[in-house]
């Protein structure tokens, strides 16, 4: 998740930082940390990375439980 976003502490909200078309950062603040606002920002607005950060969290998943 922290790959596409940075925190903004002294402001308590976060910034995203995916890049668009143009090569430049989207810069939208989302308010404070909550990893399901940050999900949504992606899911509305970066669809592309959105679907890589879910597949991520797929793998992740299912390398656990081969694990255990």
């Amino acid at each position: 998740m922290w790959k596409y976003f940075e925190e903004q502490a002294n402001i308590r909200k976060t910034k995203c930082l995916v890049l668009d078309a143009t090569s430049r950062i989207c810069g939208h603040l989302v308010a404070g940390k909550n990893a399901t606002n940050l999900k949504a920002h992606l899911s509305v607005h970066h669809s592309d990375q959105f679907k890589e950060f879910s597949e991520a969290e797929q793998e992740k998943k299912t390398a656990l439980t081969k694990t255990r």
